[in-house]
Order: structure tokens, then C-alpha cells, then sequence
């Protein structure tokens, strides 16, 4: 259903992108950069360059969004913003013509972000946990507060502006997520963000292709922290691991206030003690400072465990007092695509399927892994592991597959479902025993469950978004199926 809302009156709008419109009587509701995905009546269309075009080049009319212009007009759209001529009479359709659009997004957002002067902003990056982490944040924040969340997982040049564009009052806190794709990126968003708290989950091998070395993902990373006031801002990020030291001196060079987590004592947000109750989740003990806190997590994995650490230590940064967020832990659950689970019935064969289904890159995979062995099936069921490619890895692409294997344990893992060319190498050193099905498609991974999927099993289904597995997990939660918000 459409947003009636006014987001932006036309006028100002043009203003803001210093646009020329001949027809600028009109009010935005929404905010569109893909006719593909969800337009609505009223939104404000972007026609954006090509994925493909550097960034210093000319919009390009060809394969760009120029080319869908009109079609944004026939969906609803209320105004289009161009760079070129595309043929359309400006009287009838009301085209904002700029310059370049991407600046013209940039400054939309940075308008958005000036609506919410007040508010103190926390960036989230990292090679894992980016989004959940970001959510957990959105959701326990806004049981005290107003939040403003970035969506999804809208963390690049074009998804930060996008977001921030569709502020529309004054919030408390602003809670946005921020990726890399390659060198110099982090560069781009801080200016824009003007942090105030910056958290850096984990690092790992994720976008290994733009860098020749986890070192250099970790320096990247590490780049947020320029985001940061010096002496007034604070850098949250972890106190073990082998590139928590990259960190640790970019924070210091920036002169801010560090607060790292983990389990050693000498972490500002330290974990004391957790234990797990069944599915359910785990009862965790940690310090903050000098001041001891429990609560109930309601998520499994020990990796959640530690988000909710570094959670703490975000909301220790931002001062609140964090005896007031401590219930709002026993109400967080995944995320679509994060490991949210689904009661399936298909063809009168009752299972669970977990959905991991966003992205995937080693680390995240482990964790998946992890958690697809801390659920028991009901007797009969098995575990059965759904693995599709892990993209972006560069050279290292085909080891890392293979090295899963040692994350597979067949009296855990009962079956194992491959799709994709670099998944085949992991497959082929799989007992036989272990070996359902390899594809190439997530079609050909909806037809090898269809024929061996048995009443009970726990399905897990997880890798990178190119390799649409999520379209899997489509097939199988058309209604009447009902998504199951706890493990």
C-alpha cells in the first residue's frame, strides 16, 4: 500500500538538489531508485547511472535508470530525477533535470540528515553482523526513544543517501549501517553520517576480491573512525582477534574515546558468563566498565552473544542508562534473511527452515553452521545444510569453499545440498553419505528438496544474494505457511 505521508514537498525538493523542474506542483511520499523493486504512487524516482559506470563518468542513458523513466511515471511515480534528455514532454511529467544524479541523491540525503540535527548517530560496519547488530541496536533504542534506522542493508555511496533522504522529523538517535566494496569507500559516507558513535563488529574475509589482504579490509574498516570527532566521539570495536590491533591504532590516531568488547577483562564491555537454555537462548553476565549486567538473549549462536556485548558497549557510549534496555534483549529474534525460521508444511511434510539466505561469506557461513547444530529435530528429522556460493573472495574463492568441509561434521550435519561452481569442490569432498544433491540453480535446490526433504527436518539455506537462494525459501513459505519468529 502506498505512503500517504508527505516526505518532501516538490519545491524543496528541487531546491535541495538545485534541480530545474518545469512542473514543480507536487508532493513526495516515497523514494524510488529501482522500478523493479517496489515503487509506489507517489515516490520520487532516481534515475541513477549504471552499476557498471565509474563513478566520475556521465549518467548514461543507455543502461542506466534514464531508460526507465517513463516506465517509474506509469507505476505511480510523482517526479523523476534526470541528468539528460529522455524524450518525455516536462510539462506533462515532472522531471527534475540536474546535473548528475547521484549528487543530487547525495544532497537529498544530507538535507534528510540535517532534519534530525540533534540527533546522535551510530555507523555500523564490519565483514559480519553489520545488519543484525544494526537492527538489534534500532530495536532496543526504540523502546526508550525515537530511532531512525537505515533500511535493510542500504550501506553504500547510493543506499546511505537513499535512507537518510526519507528522514522526515526530528530523532534521538539515527542507527545507519556502512559497507565497503573497496578500497577508499568508508571515506565517501563519513562526512555525510557526521558520527557520533562508531562500531566495528568483526572482520573477515567478506569483499576479499577489492583487497589483497585481511589486513587491508581491516585498515578499511578501520576508516570509520575519521567519522569521529576527535575527543568528543567514540569507537566501539573488539578487543580480540588478529586485526583488533589495526583498529585499536587507527583509534588512537583519530584521538577519540575507545571502548573495545570481548572476553578478556581488559575489555571496557567484557563477557563474564552465558548459558544457553535449550533453543530458547542464553542467560548472559557481562561487565560494562565497573558495573555488572544479566539478561536473557533470545537468539542463539555464541556470536549473538558477543553482539549483544558490543551492544552494551554502544549503548554505554551514547550514556544511557543500560539497566532501562536490559528486557529489551529477550525480544530480539533474527532477521529475514538472517536466520529467521519458518514451520513449513509442503505436500503434508512438516519441517523448519531456517533463513540465511541474504549473503554469506566464510565467517558467516561458520556461524550458520553453528547455529543449524544447536537445533534438535523432532524424531525422524535431520539437519540438512543448504550451501550456495560465497561471492566476492578473489583468489582465495575455491580454498575457502573447500575449507567448510571442516565445519561439516556428519553426526551434526546429516546432509549437505551444494549450488554453484565453487561449491562443487566442497561437495566432492563430502562422505557420500553427506552428499544430497549438487546444482547450479535455486531451482534445481527447490527440486532436490522436494524429493528429499522428510518430515521434521531443519533446513538451513545460506549464500551470497547473487545466488538468489532466497527465491528457495519463497517457494516454501508461500502462505499458508507462517513465519516462526524464535527457534
Amino acid at each position: 500500500m502506498a505512503n500517504t505521508s508527505i516526505l518532501w514537498e516538490g519545491k524543496n525538493a528541487i531546491s535541495v538538489m538545485r534541480g530545474q523542474c518545469e512542473n514543480p506542483f507536487f508532493n513526495i511520499t516515497g523514494i524510488s531508485l529501482d522500478t523493479r523493486h517496489n515503487l509506489q504512487k507517489g515516490d520520487l524516482f532516481f534515475a541513477l547511472p549504471s552499476d557498471k559506470c565509474p563513478d566520475n563518468a556521465p549518467d548514461d542513458i543507455e543502461s542506466g535508470g534514464h531508460a526507465y523513466v517513463k516506465k517509474a511515471f506509469e507505476l505511480g511515480a510523482c517526479a523523476a530525477v534526470v541528468s539528460q534528455d529522455i524524450g518525455l514532454d516536462p510539462k506533462t511529467y515532472p522531471l527534475i533535470v540536474v546535473p548528475s544524479t547521484k549528487e543530487a541523491l547525495w544532497r537529498l540525503g544530507l538535507a534528510g540528515r540535517n532534519r534530525a540535527p540533534d540527533a546522535q548517530v551510530v555507523g555500523i560496519t564490519g565483514s559480519v553482523g553489520k545488519t543484525s547488530t544494526k537492527e538489534a541496536i534500532s530495536h532496543i533504542l526504540r523502546t526508550h526513544f525515537s530511532v531512525f534506522s537505515s533500511e535493510e542493508n542500504f550501506n553504500n555511496q547510493t543506499g546511505i543517501p537513499f535512507c537518510l533522504s526519507k528522514i522526515t522529523s526530528p530523532a534521538s538517535y539515527c542507527v545507519v549501517e556502512m559497507g565497503v566494496g573497496g578500497p577508499k569507500n568508508m571515506q565517501l559516507y563519513t562526512p555525510l553520517l557526521r558520527l557520533d558513535v562508531a562500531l566495528v563488529t568483526a572482520i573477515g574475509e567478506a569483499h576479499r576480491e577489492f583487497f589483497s589482504s585481511p589486513e587491508g579490509i581491516a585498515q578499511e574498516k578501520s576508516q570509520i573512525f575519521k567519522g569521529l570527532i576527535p575527543f568528543i566521539g567514540k569507537a566501539v570495536f573488539p578487543y580480540e582477534g588478529p586485526y583488533a590491533e589495526i583498529l585499536h591504532q587507527e583509534a588512537l590516531d583519530q584521538k577519540v574515546h575507545i571502548l573495545r568488547f570481548g572476553t578478556s577483562k581488559k575489555a571496557y564491555a567484557h563477557l563474564l558468563s552465558c548459558f544457553r537454555e535449550g533453543e530458547k537462548g542464553y542467560h548472559v553476565k557481562a561487565c560494562v566498565g565497573a558495573k555488572n549486567f544479566s539478561y536473557f538473549l533470545s537468539c542463539l549462536g555464541e556470536h549473538w552473544v558477543m553482539n549483544s556485548v558490543a551492544v552494551l558497549a554502544v549503548l554505554a557510549a551514547l550514556e544511557v542508562n543500560i539497566e532501562d534496555f536490559l528486557p529489551a534483549f529477550s525480544a530480539l529474534s533474527p532477521f529475514r534473511g538472517r536466520g529467521n525460521s519458518y514451520q513449513v508444511v509442503f505436500q503434508d511434510t512438516p519441517f523448519c527452515l531456517i533463513d540465511e539466505s541474504y549473503n554469506a561469506s566464510p565467517l558467516a557461513v561458520k556461524r550458520a553452521l553453528e547455529v543449524l547444530c544447536l537445533r534438535t529435530p523432532s524424531p525422524g528429522g535431520r539437519r540438512i545444510a543448504v550451501l550456495g556460493d560465497m561471492k566476492a573472495l578473489g583468489d582465495i574463492g575455491p580454498l575457502a569453499h573447500q575449507n567448510l568441509k571442516n565445519h561439516l561434521d556428519p553426526q551434526l550435519i546429516h546432509h549437505v545440498i551444494t549450488c554453484g561452481p565453487l561449491m562443487e569442490g566442497l561437495y566432492g569432498l563430502l562422505p557420500p553419505s553427506q552428499r544430497l544433491a549438487h546444482t547450479t540453480t535455486s531451482k534445481e535446490v527447490i527440486d532436490a528438496l522436494k524429493t528429499h526433504i522428510a518430515p521434521h527436518d531443519i533446513v538451513m539455506v545460506k549464500g551470497s544474494r547473487v545466488m538468489a537462494l532466497d527465491e528457495v525459501v519463497r517457494f516454501f513459505t508461500k502462505p499458508p505457511s507462517r513465519p516462526h519468529p524464535h527457534p
